[in-house]
């Protein structure tokens, strides 16, 4: 028996989950292209994974047939471009994901539709500036976490979105921290992570005005880590050491005058 809301159509390259009738999985099926994996599908379907492909191209409109999309992931396939347009009519969406793939350039227009997007997985690319992606980005309203981990990014750059609440760039090599200016950072950033970037030299984070941060999490840089043993070794010395020094004269405050101490049997 089939279950309400699940069509007993075979579908070309996806398989529609028996659970959801709007979850569609389309992983290792070697496609090399979206509309052999798309074409077929209902404008009623609201998550869609296309993971695991040869896929090297989102042509303008390739999902426009199907705006109820609420989630999307294009991990693991070959993307190297993604061209204004192709992610046009999914005025839904809200998280899309596309790490894994070998990125190295996202056209300003790219994520424009994309009215409701909230979290976007750009981790373990080949992008290598953070300017550029944050034009791309930067008209999406409602954009709370950005994933840019495992990429080449070696400078920063102005551009995302006020609402961006959490930034992610471990792994990367922002060693030097170039382009780190008072506007480069949302003012409502509340995590950033630069951890894995080599950073030597904190100072420039204090050009980013990172007072709203909530975490920074920059270890195991090994400056950092040298830095946080010394802070908490003066910390102990500071703060914890006299109150043992007192305690250690509180201790025989009552032991009675030693008349004689015979050591000898």
């Amino acid at each position: 028996m089939v279950p309400e809301g699940v069509s007993p159509y075979g579908f070309r390259n996806c398989i529609q989950a028996p659970w959801d009738p709007g979850l569609f999985r389309c992983i290792q099926r070697f496609l090399s292209t979206v509309g052999a994996a798309v074409g077929d599908l209902p404008s009623t379907a609201t998550s869609l994974n296309l993971s695991v492909n040869i896929l090297r191209q989102v042509p303008p409109g390739a999902f426009a047939h199907l705006p109820q999309l609420y989630t999307l992931d294009l991990t693991h396939n070959q993307l190297e471009h993604l061209a204004p347009g192709a992610f046009w009519g999914l005025s839904a969406l809200v998280t899309l994901r596309l790490d894994h793939n070998p990125l190295q350039k996202v056209a300003p227009g790219a994520f424009q539709p994309l009215a409701a997007l909230s979290t976007l997985w750009l981790r373990d690319g080949r992008l290598r500036a953070l300017e550029p992606v944050a034009v791309a980005v930067g008209n999406l309203t409602h954009l709370d976490l950005l994933d840019l981990c495992v990429n080449m990014l070696s400078t920063l750059g102005p551009g995302l979105p006020p609402t961006l609440r959490v930034l992610r760039l471990c792994n990367n090599s922002l060693g030097a921290l170039s382009g780190a200016t008072p506007g480069v950072m949302p003012s409502g950033l509340r995590v950033l992570d630069l951890s894995y970037n080599n950073i030597s030299d904190p100072a420039p984070l204090a050009r980013l005005c990172l007072s709203n941060l909530t975490f920074l999490l920059s270890l195991p840089n090994i400056y950092f880590y040298f830095y946080f043993i010394l802070l908490y070794i003066f910390v102990y010395i500071e703060y914890i050491f006299p109150y043992l020094e007192r305690y250690q004269n509180k201790m025989y405050i009552h032991i009675f005058s030693i008349k004689a101490l015979p050591l000898t049997k």
